[in-house]
């Protein structure tokens, strides 16, 4: 983000060098963030250089130009730059001086005149404006995910206090089930308002680069349509360079549009999933050919994601269940949504592993004592044992962020148990495998979307 704020600025504003210098709480000093304009071993240079701006920029919160009168130690405090004519501009996010944008030029031959004329200074304000909001947002995020982690570890050090008390109180082990749960309970109401504010910041994250890309992006084009109103881009190679350099920003923007939108659109899709109370439609289906379709529909996506990713997959189907009472596009995302979780712990193993590790899956089906049974085994990380009770928690997941909403599972448990009247359960060994079993009844109590049983 800092580096394409500081290419604009110098192609925008034409200047030769622009620096990002960002604070460091610890020790009150700016170091450098990032640099256009200068040569690989000043970048070097630049990296442990700390600079103490003048109170002028952090106490004053005005900008500081070179052309204005300074004194020895203003102009000492920016000569470790290397820009003889600048402009320094303080960046303000939760009303504090957190960056400072220093831009200028090399020669004389082209000074400002006057230091910046008021379209460029407003430019520069919008950008120190939009650079400090997006620093805001970032300690947003940082104190978010810390409150989570204290709420995470209070919970595991409960639930420890907990089964250390069970294997203590072998007396009283029925109250202290009874007591567990209510805990469960109390806490799941608790976190609820919590639950869902995290919810709603997670759509506001890429809802806010939408709009923010989209504001830059309306500035380029005005740019572009500038330029192209001037008779002589098309006979002069460095305007038609820079108009070139404006339309690959431009298309850079829109791809982020476009990304963005999409991850607000899938938590939005999956939330709008989650609180589904109809089982989808009932009908006669093959649930081999519903676990194949999916196994190549999950694969493909993990591809996508990961284009070194490959699996070896062995299928042992049972051929008699061929015509089962289904909903063929909620038993498809079940299946979709296991494969491809599996799929992620395989290609995030191969990666930790060494090159002998072969990253397997088997798909099996069964008919059994009324039920067809289904087993996906995958020979990834598996589930960590003080987590696998919560595997199947509406938007519990492990995931990094950005890449799950933690509905999947959640999901699926519905589909099977309150939509098919069926179970699902989770064996797996840390480093070794993890296996969903799931069973749906082959005369299934499955729901239509009128209320009445199948």
């Amino acid at each position: 983000m800092a580096k394409m704020l500081a290419g604009h600025i110098n192609s925008k504003l034409n200047m030769n060098r622009t620096v990002v210098l960002l604070l460091d709480s610890r020790s009150a000093q700016f170091s450098v963030l990032a640099s256009v304009g200068y040569a690989q071993e000043e970048k070097e240079a630049l990296k442990n250089l700390r600079l103490d701006p003048p109170g002028q920029v952090i106490e004053g919160r005005r900008p500081l130009s070179a052309l204005a009168p300074l004194s020895e130690a203003e102009r000492q405090a920016f000569a470790a730059l290397h820009i003889p004519h600048f402009m320094a501009t303080p960046v303000v996010a939760d009303n504090l001086v957190e960056a400072i944008i220093v831009t200028g030029r090399m020669r004389e031959q082209q000074p400002f005149s006057p230091p910046l004329n008021l379209a460029d200074l407003e430019t520069l304000g919008a950008i120190a404006g939009f650079f400090g909001a997006y620093l805001a947002r970032h300690h947003l995020v940082m104190r978010d995910r810390e409150r989570l982690s204290d709420v995470e570890r209070l919970v595991t050090e409960r639930t420890a206090q907990i089964e250390t008390q069970r294997g203590l109180l072998d007396d009283s082990l029925k109250q202290l089930h009874e007591t567990q749960q209510q805990l469960i309970m109390r806490e799941k109401l608790a976190s609820l308002g919590e639950m869902m504010a995290g919810i709603a910041h997670e759509i506001q994250n890429p809802l806010n680069f939408v709009n923010n890309f989209s504001d830059l992006s309306v500035e380029l084009l005005a740019e572009v349509e500038e330029m192209q109103a001037d008779p002589s881009l098309y006979l002069n190679p460095g305007r038609r360079q820079e108009l070139e350099g404006l339309l690959v920003m431009l298309r850079s923007n829109l791809r982020k549009v476009a990304e963005h939108g999409k991850r607000a659109d899938s938590i939005v899709r999956n939330m709008l999933l989650h609180s589904r109370a109809g089982g989808g439609a009932a009908q006669i289906c093959d649930l081999n050919a519903l676990l194949a379709q999916s196994m190549e529909y999950a694969r493909h996506a993990a591809q996508v994601q990961d284009p070194d990713f490959r699996v070896t997959i062995t299928c042992d189907f049972d051929a008699s269940l061929d015509a089962l009472l289904l909903a063929p596009q909620e038993m498809s995302r079940v299946f979709v949504n296991l494969m491809s979780n599996a799929f992620y712990a395989l290609s995030k193993r191969r990666l930790e592993k060494s090159r002998e590790y072969c990253p397997t899956m088997a798909v099996t089906s069964r008919r059994m004592d009324g039920m067809a049974e289904v087993r996906l085994r995958d020979n990834g990380g598996g589930i960590p044992e003080h987590i696998r009770s919560r595997i199947f928690s509406p938007f519990f997941t492990t995931k990094p962020p950005g890449e799950g909403t933690g509905l999947g599972l959640s999901l699926s448990y519905d589909i099977i148990v309150n939509g098919h009247g069926g179970s699902i359960e989770v064996a797996s060994r840390e480093n070794e495998y993890t296996e969903f079993i799931i069973q749906v009844p082959l005369i299934s109590g499955l729901q239509h979307p009128s209320g009445k049983l199948a």
